[in-house]
């Protein structure tokens, strides 16, 4: 569980051919691969965010992911260090509470630490699926139609969304997280199955010369069932924009400790 000195809380996630269950990196780190915001560095090279990476690859991870056995492509376990360097992200913040804190945390410790990813049946959307269901049972189900019965971070979004503004008590709130400028390439906008077949032009070029009546079907389906803008699904469509500075935390003094280590309700 978080403490006192750890405010800005943690990313749990699936990554696929790492031979654990999951990983949890502080938040800090997860977004710009360091410890303290006030020292996130822009316009950074791909080889200096690769840098970051490997140095917490070695101050962190280097029991689980040692030099000998981490290869050129074996590279999934970055995927949860300095992920603002490569891409743009969203995050949707439902109100839970110190008690399903530690009962989510027991849950997760309790299974069997091992690799078990399977894009149909437990993959990195389907993890993020089930502990929003965890805490509000039946908010997250894949959407058949669009999505194929895959479950998709979009789906997941969507679902936090529509249960958050029909119980305005769990808190919706949406955060952007912008990418950071510099070298790497611009990240692409959160898209569902069908919409990823009819954005994408290695996909889209062949299924129209190949199969075109697939096309139109693909069509029909996201416009009636797969269409939705994952910026506006908070509260009458806002959002918040969080930067290095909305991590920037004071720790509390000798007296305050208490107070903040016995807060019952937060995100």
């Amino acid at each position: 569980m978080c403490g006192p000195n750890e405010p800005q809380g943690v990313v749990i996630a699936r990554l696929n051919r790492l031979q654990v269950d999951w990983v949890a990196t502080p938040i800090v780190e997860f977004l710009y691969g360091v410890d303290d915001p006030r020292g996130v560095m822009r316009n950074l090279t791909p080889q200096e965010v690769d840098r970051l990476r490997q140095n917490y690859r070695h101050t962190y991870l280097a029991a689980m992911l040692p030099d000998e056995t981490v290869s050129s492509r074996d590279r999934d376990w970055w995927q949860s260090v300095a992920m603002s360097y490569d891409r743009r992200m969203w995050g949707y913040q439902l109100a839970t509470t110190r008690k399903q804190d530690e009962q989510l945390v027991a849950r997760l410790n309790s299974e069997v630490n091992k690799h078990r990813y399977h894009l149909h049946k437990s993959n990195c959307a389907d993890f993020a699926a089930n502990v929003v269901n965890f805490y509000y049972p039946g908010t997250v189900k894949p959407n058949g139609i669009a999505d194929f019965w895959l479950m998709t971070p979009k789906q997941v979004a969507r679902s936090v969304g529509k249960y958050g503004r029909a119980h305005p008590e769990a808190e919706l709130k949406v955060v952007e997280f912008p990418q950071l400028i510099g070298a790497q390439r611009r990240s692409h906008n959160v898209r569902g199955a069908s919409e990823m077949f009819l954005t994408t032009k290695r996909y889209l070029v062949p299924l129209s010369v190949i199969q075109p009546e697939l096309v139109v079907a693909l069509a029909v389906v996201y416009f009636d069932r797969g269409r939705w803008d994952i910026r506006h699904g908070g509260p009458g469509g806002e959002f918040e924009v969080a930067e290095p500075s909305t991590f920037a935390w004071t720790p509390p003094s000798r007296g305050d400790a208490t107070v903040v280590s016995s807060n019952e309700a937060r995100p």
